[in-house]
């Protein structure tokens, strides 16, 4: 069977963080605080998992951050 890969669904964000917590060795809780905070700063757009046969088994994405520079604040 061929590797799927594609954005996380809404129902995937527990399965994405507890494979994204075990690649950098840590113990994800997916208690409904520590799940929802992590769905605050996932955008599903930009997550990108690999599927093999239906369980993840791979992953990626791209996280927005503010960033503050020193200077004056430019307006367009």
């Amino acid at each position: 069977m061929a590797i799927e890969i594609r954005p996380i669904t809404a129902d995937e964000v527990a399965a994405f963080r507890s494979v994204v917590s075990r690649a950098f060795g840590g113990d994800a809780k997916n208690d409904e605080d520590s799940l929802q905070r992590f769905q605050d700063q996932v955008e599903l757009s930009r997550t990108y998992a690999a599927f093999d046969d239906g369980a993840i088994v791979g992953t990626g994405a791209t996280f927005s951050f503010d960033m503050a520079l020193p200077g004056e604040v430019l307006t367009a």
